[in-house]
């Protein structure tokens, strides 16, 4: 059967949504209808989202769409800078400078909803409503393909938890986020500053860009039950802010001091959550007997800890677009879809997902005495820092022996 134009649902309009409809609608054989549940103004002018660090291969499939529209605006990032400190200290028993091809953090209030003015300029549908499991059937049998890609929301569960390639049966880390301004400069080339304070959690910053210019990104990730873990009932954008430097006083003195008279970006610019980071299994059948296929954090969610989620939701939407693009008119069955996940999954989740996991787990023997070589070893300084942008690129380091380190 030739089709002349084939009709595709994608349901989420995030990172991978987003990127994946756009993709698509570039081409000239194909009907893309995006639905989200949030107008771009809500986008705009809600709550931060995330702090969304993306590395240089993300952000090269990003300008092969013609998605970069920010090159002239944002930081472009070059070092990651690691700390292991103990806590309520200065000293800081390891610490190193990597350098890294450029990467950018740009704010997603600021990001989607251009995308989505791009989407409809391509002549895509862009459809804003809710998705309950009657519409989602409608939609499938309306389609030749319906991909969900709507991250942590409550369609997602409709994928089922692949117990195998998910470690995970709770919440790892409590996450804590903020955009600011006035962070006083390190004596680094711009990039991510990422401290570990054992038994506590971490704290990682990167410069960023927002509604209003540049900014710095802040995330705490706090350890179940610890002192970073603290953020549930704090509900005022002051009150945020005045915790998060409570924190860095008690726990990260010398990032206190870059801190003192930083202020929200603006008033919506935090977040605080958590949730358990899931490999879940590609395909459902919805009610009409099609397979539906997921993307990005629909079926594989990261904690931020290594920054991965936005890398691999990017990897992987653009891994789609070219599966399908070159699928010609063969029709989408639930083989093609496992065949598609499965590729995604070997080249771009399963070395996020191992990642990720190093650094939620108690750091081993080996990987301080690897990172505190790396402090005295510019080269292997500068391989850990790509292998975020890689992480299939540090198999060498995830096989290293198990033995974990008390301190």
């Amino acid at each position: 059967m030739k089709f002349s134009k084939r009709k595709i649902a994608i349901i989420g309009a995030g990172q991978s949504g987003l990127q994946l409809a756009i993709h698509l609608q570039q081409q000239k054989n194909y009907t893309i209808s995006l639905y989200t549940d949030r107008t771009a103004d809500q986008i705009r002018c809600g709550r931060l989202m995330s702090s969304q660090v993306l590395f240089n291969t993300a952000t090269q499939r990003e300008k092969v769409l013609g998605l970069n529209f920010w090159d002239n605006q944002c930081t472009h990032n070059t070092s990651v800078t690691f700390s292991l400190s103990p806590t309520n200290s200065k000293e800081q028993a390891i610490h190193w400078v990597g350098y890294i091809d450029p990467y950018q953090s740009i704010d997603q209030r600021l990001k989607l909803p251009r995308w989505m003015e791009k989407f409809e300029e391509l002549g895509g549908e862009l459809i804003v409503k809710n998705i309950d499991l009657k519409s989602l059937d409608q939609i499938t049998n309306d389609h030749e393909l319906t991909i969900v890609a709507t991250g942590k929301r409550e369609i997602s569960q409709l994928f089922l938890r692949n117990d195998n390639r998910s470690p995970f049966n709770a919440p790892q880390r409590a996450l804590a986020g903020l955009a600011v301004k006035n962070m006083l400069p390190s004596f680094t080339p711009p990039g991510t500053h990422f401290v570990v304070i054992p038994n506590v959690g971490e704290y990682f910053t990167t410069p960023g860009l927002t509604h209003n210019g540049d900014c710095e990104m802040m995330v705490f990730e706090g350890i179940p039950g610890g002192p970073f873990d603290s953020w549930d009932t704090i509900t005022s954008p002051e009150a945020f802010l005045d915790h998060a430097k409570t924190l860095l006083k008690l726990f990260i003195p010398s990032e206190a001091e870059r801190c003192s008279a930083i202020k929200l970006a603006d008033e919506n610019a935090f977040l605080a959550g958590r949730f358990t980071p899931t490999v879940r299994h590609p395909t459902y059948i919805s009610g009409c007997g099609k397979a539906v296929i997921g993307l990005g954090d629909t079926i594989v969610l990261n904690d931020p800890i290594a920054a991965q989620g936005a890398n691999h939701a990017c990897k992987s939407a653009f891994l789609y677009g070219e599966a399908i693009i070159q699928h010609d008119d063969k029709p989408f069955d639930e083989k093609w879809m496992h065949e598609v996940a499965e590729l995604s999954w070997n080249t771009h989740g399963r070395p996020a997902c191992e990642l990720s996991e190093l650094f939620l787990m108690p750091l081993r023997k080996s990987d301080l005495a690897l990172f505190k070589s790396a402090s005295e070893n510019k080269t292997l300084a500068n391989r850990i820092a790509n292998g975020l942008d890689d992480p299939a690129s540090m198999s060498w380091l995830l096989k290293q022996n198990s033995m974990t380190i008390n301190f």
